[in-house]
């Protein structure tokens, strides 16, 4: 997580996530976050989706009340029906007992 290289912070995270590690979970927010992806003009739309996809996946492994909350708004706003639709089986999930 310490790693200067943003892109090694990501997996870290997402990997640390999978391992039920709160860790990285201020990574996973600004993950979560499409405006965060301005800052590197080198991801394409594409890779940004990926690692939203990937940091939705990683936040279901976590009982984070701000990561639920940062997925609820990219179910109800975000452009890609890909995410929209990982979105909501996130919520799905997490409703259930």
């Amino acid at each position: 997580m310490n790693d200067p290289e943003p892109n090694v912070q990501w997996g870290a995270a997402i990997a640390l996530a999978h391992l039920k590690d709160r860790n990285g979970q201020p990574v996973l927010l600004k993950l979560l976050d499409r405006a965060y992806y301005k800052n590197f003009p080198e991801i394409d739309p594409q890779e940004a989706n990926d690692l939203i996809l990937a940091a939705i996946e990683a936040a279901g492994y976590l009982d984070d009340p701000a990561l639920s909350d940062q997925i609820k708004k990219l179910l109800s706003a975000d452009p890609h029906m890909k995410i929209r639709a990982a979105a909501s089986r996130y919520a799905a999930l997490k409703s259930t007992p």
